[in-house]
């Protein structure tokens, strides 16, 4: 696949854009980034991820405990070399491995993120491709990190290396050198992203190159590489000691160019000892990242969702399209905000009821994710009486309206919800059912695409005498074709919670259902013809009995269907199962940790 093509598929405009040339004040602070890096402070600087560690330019053993074994490269690689920056006041110089990617934008290097995790404290941050301990050790000189330019996913920066461990990689845009020169024009171009499905963790011949803390020289080994717990790849290589951090796992390798398909770090921040290394795998999460990063789009920032404490309180949540998306067709919009190339691509907000009555909208960051909630409508005695919420497309367009049910049994649309709308109080309302007996019997609602149009307007009502109902096309002037699903008195009693979602990948959307007893199971295609065939995701268990309290489908990551389920539990946690089935779930993330 040529370059070209190659960029295409990931959604890129393959033009080169490289960065703009160094004015004269930059210019000044290349050459005095350039000038603070003397030989000798490169060869005492100690590894990022391993302050007590040997310094760059030691040398001592690499450990005896030998698997494939490697050897130093005199003279180092072209695309491969070291992050330095300055710690604590300019007395501590530090360095991690890394090297580049290619990249349209022509200044990509990649790394782990646990070297870069704390690049506020980082002063004389750049990358020196090729360092060499030689009368040369820069051969290409320096290249200066962009200010708020380095790439990490948002749920690493707020969990941290432990819990978001495969999530352990970064992306830094690196500006023009001392003599004004483009990274990947000077190095002669840099290694290719290389994703790893499911059946790709075993790469044959793949090299381990990396910089450790006690080699004067880079370290290139050969070996095979192997899944290691479902989500790490692993490669068996000794010597590779505090400093190789961020080392690339390359494929295709011809001693200059390759294709890079992992970086040390993940499982342990790349595992406990010098002669086993680890890389978070790259797979979705690295392509978005890879994405903002070439179309020099807002990093991620920390999760603020807030704590365990305050979810205890969410007693509702629902998912939709709460934007326009012909608002992000232009590209005068779609320029440097951070949810732009997600919302072009049909990622879902969320929106939660609280116990107190508050109403928060949540922007989703296609990452399974959110942003800071917009306060649609603080605590207040009205919505305290929001029995139930759902949300779908019942009005046209493409933007959602909330369905809300009251205690009283009246059931209200709000048109065209907004996350720039400010409160509900300016959303149209409209009245679907004024305050009666028989809605006050309805326990909970579930919206999708059931049949009759495209539009996701059909809604699952249960009841609290068992029975369970599907209203098709429902709009603004009301309830229209009914179906029932089960009669009163059926098992339905028993239903607990409900969702909708695509987790069977055909036309008509799925219910899922949460059991009294704990079991978690899919109703695949409903439609017409009713409930269809019931898919088991979870036998009866005391866990999802006792402690998932609220379940919410939607579209937040991933692929592009809306199969990912989130899960607040009674203390508080906030959970996504990314990419689930009729069958399983999918990859768990903690969203929020419990109070």
């Amino acid at each position: 696949m040529s370059d070209e093509e190659y960029y295409r598929s990931l959604g890129i405009d393959p033009t080169p854009r490289p960065p703009a040339p160094l004015d004269a004040e930059q210019l000044q602070e290349a050459k005095a980034l350039d000038a603070y890096w003397t030989p000798e402070r490169l060869r005492n600087a100690r590894p990022l991820d391993d302050p007590d560690g040997a310094r760059l330019g030691d040398t001592h053993g690499m450990g005896s405990a030998l698997r494939a074994p490697s050897h130093e490269v005199a003279g180092g690689f072209d695309n491969v070399g070291v992050f330095v920056v300055t710690r604590a006041g300019g007395k501590e110089d530090r360095f991690c491995t890394a090297s580049v990617v290619d990249s349209p934008s022509m200044n990509l290097v990649i790394s782990a993120a646990h070297c870069l995790s704390d690049t506020d404290r980082f002063e004389n941050f750049g990358f020196v491709p090729k360092y060499n301990d030689s009368s040369n050790p820069k051969p290409y000189g320096i290249f200066r990190a962009e200010k708020n330019r380095v790439y990490l996913d948002g749920r690493y920066i707020k969990l941290g290396s432990s819990k978001a461990d495969d999530l352990d990689f970064a992306f830094v845009r690196v500006q023009r050198n001392e003599k004004n020169q483009v990274l990947a024009t000077t190095v002669g171009g840099g290694n290719r992203l290389k994703f790893i499905g499911p059946g790709d963790f075993a790469q044959k011949d793949a090299h381990l190159i990396g910089y450790p803390g006690g080699s004067k020289k880079p370290r290139d080994c050969t070996a095979t590489t192997k899944k290691f717990d479902d989500r790490f790849v692993q490669i068996d290589c000794d010597g590779y000691t505090p400093g190789t951090s961020g080392s690339p796992f390359l494929a295709a390798w011809d001693g200059k160019r390759g294709d890079v398909f992992g970086v040390i770090g993940g499982y342990k921040t790349g595992g406990p000892t010098a002669n086993t290394s680890y890389s978070s795998q790259f797979d979705a999460d690295i392509n978005r990242l890879y994405v903002q990063a070439v179309n020099n789009y807002e990093p991620d920032k920390a999760s603020s969702l807030g704590g365990g404490g305050t979810w205890k309180h969410a007693k509702a949540i629902t998912s939709g399209t709460f934007y326009d998306p012909a608002d992000y067709a232009a590209a005068a919009r779609a320029t440097g905000l951070r949810g732009t190339e997600v919302r072009r691509t049909g990622s879902q907000d969320m929106i939660v009821l609280w116990d107190d009555g508050e109403l928060s909208l949540y922007e989703g960051d296609g990452a399974f994710g959110f942003e800071k909630d917009r306060k649609l409508i603080g605590p207040n005695g009205t919505w305290k009486n929001a029995k139930a919420i759902t949300a779908g497309d019942f009005t046209g367009g493409a933007q959602y309206d909330l369905m809300v049910l009251w205690v009283d049994g009246e059931v209200s649309l709000y048109k065209d919800v907004d996350y720039d709308s400010g409160s509900i109080n300016n959303v149209q309302e409209i009245t679907l059912q004024q305050p009666n007996a028989l809605w006050k019997h309805a326990t909970a609602l579930a919206t999708g695409a059931f049949g009759g149009n495209k539009w996701p307007d059909d809604v699952v009502v249960t009841w609290d005498d068992g029975e369970a109902t599907l209203y098709w096309d429902v709009d603004a002037a009301g309830f229209h074709t009914e179906k029932k699903l089960a009669d009163p008195g059926s098992v339905w009693k028993y239903a607990r919670a409900i969702t909708t979602g695509d987790f069977g990948g055909a036309d008509n959307n799925d219910l899922m259902v949460r059991w009294t007893d704990g079991e978690l199971t899919v109703y695949k295609d409903l439609g017409i013809s009713g409930l269809g065939a019931e898919n088991q995701v979870l036998a009866a268990n005391a866990l999802w009995r006792d402690h998932a309290k609220v379940i919410s489908a939607g579209n937040f990551g991933g692929n592009s269907w809306p199969d990912d389920l989130m899960v607040r539990w009674s203390d508080g946690e906030l959970t996504m199962y990314g990419d689930s089935s009729a069958s399983q779930l999918g990859k768990e993330l903690m969203l929020v940790p419990p109070a």
